[in-house]
């Protein structure tokens, strides 16, 4: 059987999804906003790096991402 995604992994799915609510309900159900993905980045980076994202972003800030998280050597 395949190993489950954790809830931040889905997190980073729903983000490049431009996916609100499910953002929103993984939050809810406890996913970390701060975890990093291989490439050192939190999901609040990976949606400022792409302007159709604005919108999670800015949900991502609603939902308490910490706007100076930052990962040395990343």
């Amino acid at each position: 059987m395949g190993q489950q995604q954790s809830k931040e992994e889905l997190l980073f799915q729903k983000v490049s999804q431009s996916d609100v609510e499910g953002i929103k309900s993984l939050r809810h159900k406890g996913a970390g906003l701060e975890w990093v993905d291989k490439k050192g980045r939190t999901p609040l980076i990976l949606a400022c790096t792409k302007s159709k994202l604005y919108d999670v972003a800015e949900t991502l800030v609603k939902l308490g991402s910490n706007v100076n998280a930052y990962r040395s050597g990343s």
